[in-house]
């Protein structure tokens, strides 16, 4: 027994360290990882939060394919930026005496991703007003980035647009933050783990840093199955995997319980800065509640597409979900009242159908045009 202890501690723990170093050394090297907890780290000439947290550059261009018979949707799609890195025609500065300038800020369904520049909202809804204004130029942009939060909305208005001199701002924004009001976040969407307290760094994301910067181990954490799930559920492909996310959230454990609480406040606190922004620089607001197509009672098709109901890897109930999201658009409604901000409220008026969406709350060409039309409608 003595002498086996003895060869543990002068052989074994001895192999075990040199081949833990080379191999280290070897893919540190050869087949390098990203840290997933870099961008926590503030080094000492970094500010954060950034001014703009994401954006598109100028006369950016993708193209997008679909395999999958997604509902509405074309195989082939192109997205294009102009001269300042938003949807839509180029922007002349100065505005010229005779344009109506409008801007769509918000998440992924109104940046319309997967459909081509001639069938995006912006696109359509500018052609609608303009058949209906022969007078004036008509011309919508599209500033809808996927994943942006009500925290992003505000950088991207008050820091790119309003120098631009717009007219009107189409604000179409709730279920992003609907989806990160559980973890934790304060009214500019920064964790609690990446607040800076008196410049130090919390000691939680020392503790993560440390844990995370050897290769092996942020190999084993990219191994672990929920952060594999959630990177294919949050991706944003060249070539659309919506069958792939449905397939990662099926294997997501089921629970009958209720949401998680819920926190309304930083949306509302963003809001009402949006409403601030816009009076100041005296630009007309509009609000456009979000929309879903959850607990639908009118396809019973569209739930075989769905792959968003989950909180903290887990899978919630479809009538929860809509409640949630609908406390979002109940807070947009009230400050609508209580600023006199006009609402398009899209989440009461268009069918929860694969005629209108090809997953949860994705616009295909039909839902984009169904709703370009009833907008322009209500703007006019």
């Amino acid at each position: 027994m003595r002498k086996a202890l003895k060869n543990f501690f002068l052989i074994s723990v001895p192999f075990f360290f040199i081949s833990f170093i080379v191999a280290e050394l070897i893919l540190r090297i050869w087949f390098p990882v990203p840290d997933p907890y870099k961008d926590l780290m503030i080094g000492k000439n970094e500010i954060l939060p950034l001014y703009i947290p994401s954006q598109y550059e100028p006369f950016s261009c993708f193209k997008f394919e679909s395999h999958e018979h997604l509902p509405g949707l074309d195989s082939s799609m192109i997205f294009t930026t102009n001269n300042y890195g938003f949807r839509g025609d180029t922007i002349k500065v100065p505005k010229p005496f005779n344009e109506f300038r409008i801007f769509i800020i918000g998440r992924s369904t109104a940046e319309c991703l997967y459909l081509d520049d001639s069938k995006s909202l912006n696109k359509l809804l500018q052609d609608e007003l303009q058949k209906k204004n022969k007078i004036s130029v008509i011309k919508v942009y599209n500033a809808g980035i996927s994943g942006n939060l009500s925290s992003d909305h505000i950088a991207i208005l008050s820091q790119r647009i309003t120098h631009l001199e717009p007219d009107l701002i189409i604000l179409f924004a709730g279920i992003n933050d609907f989806m990160r009001s559980t973890d934790d976040y304060d009214y500019l969407h920064m964790s609690a783990d990446s607040k800076i307290k008196n410049g130090h760094i919390s000691t939680l994301i020392c503790i993560k840093y440390i844990a995370t910067f050897s290769q092996i181990s942020r190999r084993i954490y990219y191994a672990l199955v929920s952060q594999n799930k959630r990177s294919v559920i949050e991706s944003l492909p060249l070539l659309t995997n919506v069958r792939e996310k449905r397939k990662c959230f099926l294997s997501l454990p089921y629970t009958e319980k209720k949401l998680p609480e819920l926190n309304l406040k930083p949306f509302r606190i963003n809001l009402n800065s949006i409403v601030g922004i816009c009076k100041a620089n005296k630009i007309h607001l509009i609000f456009m509640t979000n929309q879903s197509t959850w607990n639908s009672k009118v396809d019973s098709c569209i739930e075989d597409y769905h792959w968003h109901c989950f909180f903290h890897g887990l899978r919630y109930k479809e009538e929860y979900m809509e409640a949630g999201l609908d406390s979002f658009n109940n807070v947009m409604r009230e400050i609508a009242v209580s600023s006199d901000v006009p609402i398009y409220d899209l989440a009461r008026i268009i069918p929860k159908s694969t005629h209108y969406f090809f997953d949860d709350c994705h616009f295909n060409k039909h839902g984009a045009y169904y709703t370009a039309v009833g907008l322009a409608h209500f703007i006019v």
